[in-house]
């Protein structure tokens, strides 16, 4: 059949010997390959090993005998269950459970779920945690795989996810972000979408995270006073207070005259002796009005992109 393995999910345990019984009406060979090694769970009726729930996988080292007959039976291993985020019982719908193709559209990225799905109930005796697609072809076993059920985590499979999406190259990441990026970025030309995507590629976790990250570099944003509201340090602001920050903060940025991250940074660093705020309230305040973002990349890159003239704008229209 040139099939060396058959891996299910351990609801099949139970029907194991018919399907051996199958195979052994068909004519095939249910004498144990010479290769085989004895599991942790014994031999079947057959004679024939099987692996199943973390026992010892045997080896098939040819699909053919050498009087050319029928190759020995696969090895059929039985995985355990992937268990809900609460470990309790088996993941299925109502616990928010995806297809694959679920996942690819809400910005993962496929060596994301290979790693982490390899990592349901398997390691390689270390404490290694992400493994890429190279690795896991040299490095899995069956013999490590867990008897026990292995809960999904969603934290988990994010976190990996921005790990992977870190590793890319900007030009292998600009090729994936493709159909993620907001309507207005499409106008832009591609040399400034990549150097967005340069300062955002840190803070993504996943490619469905780009437009809320960068849509104020494409379009004026939409103003949300809501962000002053949660933030626990610019709430004690009053109105008064921030207009006159910001008008010393325009004052200084307009007397810039060179635009460079490096330059930003100098006045930022000015500003913090010259107001006496410390950098959780200015640097807040300047961020929130001129992307009206509850996140973005580091300050200093975000203005030097955006720009003198939008960030002056930015500022006045507050």
């Amino acid at each position: 059949m040139h099939i060396t393995h058959v891996i299910r999910g351990q609801e099949f345990i139970s029907s194991m010997p018919n399907f051996l019984a199958i195979y052994e009406a068909l004519g095939f060979d249910m004498t144990p390959h010479t290769a085989h090694k004895q599991t942790e769970q014994g031999k079947s009726r057959h004679g024939h090993t099987v692996a199943t729930l973390g026992g010892k996988a045997p080896v098939v080292n040819s699909l053919q005998d050498q009087a050319g007959g029928l190759a020995p039976l696969p090895v059929f291993a039985h995985m355990p269950h992937i268990m809900n985020e609460q470990g309790n019982k088996k993941l299925g719908k109502r616990d928010g459970a995806k297809d694959v193709l679920d996942y690819i559209r809400d910005g993962y990225l496929p060596e994301t779920l290979m790693s982490f799905i390899a990592t349901l109930g398997w390691n390689d005796g270390t404490e290694q945690e992400i493994f890429t697609k190279q690795e896991l072809i040299e490095k899995f076993s069956l013999n490590r795989i867990q008897r026990s059920g292995a809960r999904f985590d969603e934290k988990r499979l994010l976190w990996m996810n921005g790990h992977f999406i870190r590793e890319l190259s900007l030009e292998e990441l600009y090729d994936r972000v493709e159909f993620f990026w907001p309507e207005a970025a499409k106008k832009a030309p591609e040399s400034y979408r990549k150097q967005v995507l340069a300062l955002a590629q840190d803070r993504l976790k996943t490619l469905r995270d780009l437009p809320g990250l960068t849509g104020f570099f494409f379009e004026e944003p939409a103003r949300d006073d809501s962000l002053f509201a949660t933030n626990k340090q610019l709430k004690k602001l009053s109105p008064d207070e921030t207009s006159h920050l910001l008008e010393i903060v325009k004052t200084k940025f307009e007397s810039l005259e060179t635009w460079t991250p490096e330059s930003i940074q100098d006045c930022l660093n000015q500003l913090l002796e010259i107001t006496g705020q410390k950098p959780g309230i200015l640097f807040s305040l300047i961020r929130i009005v001129t992307t009206w973002a509850p996140f973005s990349p580091q300050l200093d890159d975000t203005l030097a992109l955006l720009g003198k003239e939008t960030t002056l704008r930015r500022i006045a229209n507050y």
